[in-house]
């Protein structure tokens, strides 16, 4: 779940219609039965997105290794 879930996703043909609707009759959300139940959705959302950034930047960590470790020894000494 991304963190535009509350915004619908139109086809092709769909876009091309809004176009023509001058009157936004083509205009259609996500629903939530209310504004709480929106707001916890959207909150779990960004941090399911905040921990999977997390998990990636840890896992790059973890892939320099030792290297990383050794490079900013070596930088540090005169």
């Amino acid at each position: 779940m991304g963190s535009d879930f509350l915004f619908a996703t139109p086809s092709f043909l769909s876009g091309i219609a809004r176009l023509f609707d001058f009157a936004g009759q083509f205009d259609e959300y996500n629903d939530s039965p209310n504004g709480e139940v929106a707001d916890w959705i959207a909150l779990l959302a960004d941090w399911r997105i905040v921990g999977h950034d997390l998990a990636v930047s840890m896992d790059n960590m973890d892939a320099l290794g030792q290297d990383g470790e050794t490079q900013a020894q070596e930088s540090a000494q005169p």
